[in-house]
């Protein structure tokens, strides 16, 4: 068995026993590189768009507070360079804190139930900070 059908073979191994093919019927762990490339293919392509679109919600979502500062946010609510920093500070600081209990989280309960979960409540509170008109209400 040479390199490349050894890993050929961790391969198919890897994608049987990990579940990704076990509702496949007609994949066996032997299976042809060609039927491997195929299923990988179709995964590609069911899977990376929805993962791609949530990427960029999510780096859009990072970016409006900045955005809104451009927009007008800061004169509108009357908010100097020092009261604008707390604000990030009290928008970014929980948010990063957060990430590590909710992938424990995610570990512990079903994806599937976790993710649209987590996005319906982040989707929440943006809309009720959108609601915020002064200082101490984007504090709160």
């Amino acid at each position: 068995m040479t390199i490349n059908e050894k890993d050929e073979a961790n391969v198919a191994g890897s994608l049987w026993s990990g579940g990704l093919l076990s509702d496949t019927k007609e994949l066996s762990p032997e299976s042809s590189e060609k039927e491997i490339q195929r299923v990988l293919r179709k995964m590609d392509t069911r899977i990376l768009p929805p993962v791609t679109l949530l990427y960029l919600l999510s780096f859009l979502d990072r970016s409006n507070i900045g955005n809104a500062r451009v927009a007008g946010m800061a004169t509108d609510a009357h908010l100097d360079g020092l009261k604008y920093n707390v604000i990030a500070a009290v928008f970014f600081i929980p948010y990063a804190l957060a990430e590590v209990p909710s992938n424990i989280a995610l570990k512990l309960m079903r994806p599937s139930r976790w993710i649209p979960a987590m996005m319906v409540a982040w989707g929440v509170v943006m809309t009720l900070m959108s609601l915020c008109n002064t200082y101490h209400e984007l504090i709160v």
